[in-house]
């Protein structure tokens, strides 16, 4: 059974590499810097984690589930009458972008900087993204959408490309032009009748 103290080293761990990761980028903190400010020893660092890559895995899981709820959550308090819960996601995005802290989405930063060097970090990256667009597909059928994948790989990339544009261009203001774009992808999807 881990300690008390042992935990408290691996959440200290986690959240700065957390914080270094989002300000800095992952490849741009080493191990060291880690070890340095989460006040840890290398051994314990790496009695928790077997590598840096197993330290970004658990970085991403432990981002994902939150990030998928906040989404789900954000969307439902935006919704109104006008505003369908799959616009409203576009919302949340521009609430997220005017953060002082927003520095891009955590899972396409980490795919960017690492290439494929870990097929584990892939996967993540992978399911996270996945995980986005099967909300999609089920808010789209709850808008009334006949054929919601095909919208929802639409409006996929109108999210993804919001967050990179607000990310590289300091631009909150990406959220409302992918917003008024997802209105009128959603307001033909309403109307195709094709079977």
């Amino acid at each position: 059974m881990t300690s008390s103290r042992n935990q408290g080293a691996r959440e200290r761990i986690l959240e700065t590499a957390d914080r270094l990761f989002r300000t800095e980028g992952i490849r741009g903190v080493g191990i060291d810097r880690i070890i340095a400010e989460s006040e840890v020893a290398k051994t314990t660092l790496y009695k928790h984690f077997a590598s840096k890559d197993d330290l970004i895995a658990v970085y991403l899981e432990r981002a994902a589930g939150p990030a998928l709820e906040r989404l789900e959550q954000g969307s439902a308090l935006l919704e109104t009458p006008e505003t369908p819960r799959l616009i409203a996601l576009f919302d949340v995005l521009e609430h997220w972008f005017a953060q002082d802290d927003f520095r891009g989405c955590r899972f396409t930063n980490a795919s960017l900087e690492l290439a494929g060097s870990d097929p584990r970090i892939e996967v993540l990256v992978i399911d996270h993204k996945a995980a986005v667009r099967d909300l999609m597909v089920r808010l789209a059928i709850g808008a009334g959408v006949g054929h919601p994948e095909p919208l929802a790989d639409q409006l996929m990339l109108l999210y993804d490309g919001a967050i990179v544009t607000a990310a590289v261009r300091h631009d909150p203001n990406a959220a409302r032009r992918a917003r008024e774009a997802a209105r009128l992808l959603l307001r033909i999807a309403l109307t195709d009748t094709s079977p």
